[in-house]
This record gives C-alpha cells, sequence and structure tokens, in this order.
C-alpha cells in the first residue's frame, strides 16, 4: 500500500515539520483526508473543532492535543472556526532513539498543559533560526515531547483498532482519487474495481472522510486548480481541463463553492496579494 501523503523534511538535521497557520472554518476545509507513516501531533490554538481518525470523530478545543498515529485516516474540520499548529515528526528520528513510531500508539486527544507548554517552546525554537544552536535545540524539545508522550499518553492496544478490510478499501479509494483526479471516475468503476457494493462503499466512504466519492474528487481536483492557477499563466479553462473538469461551467461552479470565489477571481486577488 502506497501512502497518500509523504513529507520532505527541510534539512536531514532536523526531521520536523512545523506550521502554525492552519485555520478552518464552517466553509473553509483545511485539511482533506489524508494518512501517512509519521506521527502528526496538532496543537489547537483557538476555536473548537473536531479531527476525525479513521471512522471515530473527537471534538477538541483551544488548549487540546490531538494525536495522529502512523497509517491513521485523518482529517480536521470546524462548523465554526479553529487555529491550529501541526508538528510531524520524521519517522527517521524515532529510529535513530531506538523507537519505532510505527509501533506507537498514543492517545488521540490529550489535556496536558506541561506537553502543550513544550509544543510552545519547540515553535519557539523552530522560529529562532539565528540561533546557533538551532538544531541541537529543536532535536531536545522533540525527544522531550516524545518521551513526554511515551511515559503519560501511549495505550499501545488500547486506543489502536485493527484495520479492516473496508478500511484499507477507504485508503486505496483516497490514494486513486488522489492520484487520478485529472482522470475521468465513476462509483461504479471504483466500486467494481474493489469488489464492493456500490451503495455500502459509497455509504462508508462519507462516514470515513464526512465527504460523498464527487465531493471528495471535486475538492481534490479544486485544489490542483487552485495551485495550477497561481503558478502558471495557463487560461482558466485550461487549468479546469487539466484538473478533470471538462465543462468550464461547471468547474466555475464548483470552485466557488469550495473557496468562496470564481477561479479567475481566485487568481486575480491571490497574485495581487502576494504581489506576484
Amino acid at each position: 500500500m502506497q501512502l497518500y501523503e509523504t513529507h520532505k523534511m527541510p534539512r536531514p538535521e532536523i526531521p520536523f515539520i512545523f506550521c502554525d497557520t492552519f485555520r478552518c472554518s464552517r466553509t473553509h476545509l483545511c485539511c482533506i483526508c489524508n494518512w501517512h507513516e509519521n506521527i502528526e501531533i496538532l496543537m489547537i490554538l483557538g476555536g473548537k473543532g473536531f479531527v476525525r481518525v479513521n471512522e471515530d470523530r473527537y471534538p477538541v478545543e483551544e488548549g487540546d492535543i490531538a494525536v495522529v498515529n502512523s497509517g491513521q485516516m485523518h482529517d480536521i474540520f470546524s462548523r465554526d472556526s479553529m487555529h491550529y499548529a501541526c508538528l510531524i515528526i520524521d519517522r527517521s528520528f524515532f529510529l535513530q532513539n531506538y523507537l519505532d513510531s510505527n509501533k506507537l500508539t498514543f492517545a488521540p486527544v490529550i489535556k496536558d498543559p506541561e506537553l502543550f507548554q513544550m509544543l510552545r517552546n519547540f515553535e519557539e525554537n523552530y522560529k529562532n533560526e539565528d540561533s546557533p544552536y538551532q538544531v541541537q535545540m529543536l532535536r531536545r524539545d522533540a525527544m522531550d515531547i516524545i518521551v513526554k508522550l511515551c511515559q503519560d499518553h501511549c495505550g499501545g492496544e488500547v486506543f489502536q483498532k485493527s484495520e479492516t478490510r473496508i478500511h484499507s478499501t477507504i485508503k486505496k479509494v483516497i490514494y486513486r482519487i488522489c492520484s487520478e483526479s485529472q482522470n475521468e471516475l465513476s462509483l461504479d468503476t471504483i466500486a467494481k474495481d474493489e469488489g464492493w457494493n456500490k451503495s455500502y462503499l459509497a455509504r462508508e466512504f462519507r462516514r470515513y472522510t464526512g465527504q460523498t466519492m464527487i465531493e471528495f474528487l471535486n475538492t481534490i481536483r479544486c485544489e490542483n486548480a487552485r495551485k495550477m492557477l497561481l503558478e502558471t499563466d495557463l487560461s482558466v479553462g485550461e487549468v479546469g481541463r487539466r484538473c478533470g473538469f471538462n465543462d468550464q461551467t461547471y468547474f466555475t461552479r464548483v470552485f466557488r463553492k469550495h473557496l468562496g470565489k470564481t477561479p479567475g477571481g481566485y487568481r486575480k486577488e491571490e497574485r495581487a496579494r502576494r504581489g506576484l
């Protein structure tokens, strides 16, 4: 099974990714359902929302920490608004320190002010690029976080559910949609290829991802189109076609629903905002 998302670490000596700019709301889905091998730690900085892990949904609010374990399908959403930071620790760092993140299972939601402050310390040092000891401080901070998780919030099989056949199938369908989104895809074809009843697969896909397959496909296509609109000078129609929308009117309607702007309006506003 190929992983849907892979992570390119900025520097080999800093096998971490940190970002604190994620914001989601009723009209903005900030994280599309995905999975990856590396451990992901979310710090809820403001508001409240939900973290969906596999088929389970967990409410989170400011001050909470959510952990996505290796291989778990997940997405993040809010019915109001939520601001969160994300720390991803590469598996290589665990292995270098005689731990295997693939064999560890942490609690999905944690309320621990001490751990929250440790993450804040990591954030401060991550942004302090002028420090001659940044690498050493970050590796120290990451180990402090991992040890704290292992000592206080590691449940082994308590938090881990075995992967069912339908769970594995949903992963395969997500990967297929993401990798073939520019092509014609139909629920009938996918269900037949995977050996499932169409209605059952559609119902389970929505239960795991919160979206129908068409909604998920259109979300992926719109995200690809959004990037292409900013990175190329292709016409709006051509961008739509390359992303799988053969009808420009439909492309405009779906894109507006996804991002609140027409493709042309989004390109104009974002390029002006970024000074492009």
